[in-house]
């Protein structure tokens, strides 16, 4: 789920991998394998790219939606 959401986030911005990248100090590969469902983000990686889309950590981990508001599972 992280890894879609943090797709849909970088092409909402209309931003590359290279360019998130670039502007949050997390390694290209990191991000393509992170979106490609190979490798899961560390909590330093969850937090830059939650300051970087300003969203919350609990939205990047699907634990809230885009309102704040909790995710029954």
């Amino acid at each position: 789920m992280i890894n879609r959401l943090i797709a849909d986030l970088r092409k909402q911005k209309g931003i590359s991998q290279h360019e998130l990248s670039r502007q949050t100090g997390i390694n290209q590969g990191t991000i393509s394998l992170i979106e490609a469902e190979k490798t899961s983000p560390t909590s330093e990686v969850i937090v830059k790219l939650a300051r970087f889309f300003s969203v919350s950590t609990d939205y990047l981990l699907g634990l809230v939606d885009e309102f704040g508001n909790e995710i029954k599972k």
